[in-house]
């Protein structure tokens, strides 16, 4: 989410991070979720910069809870051209405070495959695109050796299919 200079986010572990979330691996705070808190970063008003950019000074850290399985972000302008991030948990209890992270321009910008400089505009951003509206058709589905429930009637085998379809049925489209 944006609003203004400020962008939102959330992010959260993979159940199959298992104990690595808990601090049992050594991580007071997992490097996923820290690299998740970092991204924000590129959808702030740092990417407005032309070419690319890294993080390059942390300043003002100060790690407040371990273990956490997932996280809010809120990444906001700081002095100069820095942004502070405020990482807490799902009930708002801090996790991470990141007083300024500075970012520099990559010394020698990456190449695509087709020559050109890798730049701010290659990172993805969300747009809403409006669905158009349907006409409200139904369409006939069915189903083959016990799929989905609710998708349409389901049938042990396609034999059962073909023979409901001689016998009246509606075929499905």
């Amino acid at each position: 989410w944006q609003r203004g200079d400020e962008v939102f986010a959330e992010a959260e572990l993979p159940a199959a991070a298992g104990s690595d979330a808990t601090g049992d691996a050594g991580y007071p705070l997992h490097p996923v979720l820290l690299d998740a808190a970092a991204q924000t970063l590129g959808l702030s008003s740092l990417a407005d910069r032309e070419g690319a950019f890294l993080p390059f000074s942390w300043s003002g850290t100060t790690l407040y809870a371990s273990g956490a399985t997932a996280v809010r972000v809120t990444a906001s302008p700081a002095d100069g051209a820095a942004m502070s991030l405020s990482v807490t948990d799902p009930t708002g209890a801090p996790v991470v405070q990141v007083g300024a992270v500075t970012v520099r321009p990559v010394g020698s910008a990456p190449q695509q495959g087709d020559g050109e400089e890798a730049g701010a505009d290659d990172l993805y951003r969300l747009s809403w695109r409006p669905v158009p509206e349907t006409d409200g058709t139904v369409v006939r589905c069915a189903t083959v050796g016990g799929g989905l429930p609710g998708l349409g009637k389901d049938h042990p085998d396609l034999p059962a299919l073909a023979a409901a379809v001689a016998t009246g049925e509606p075929e499905p489209e």
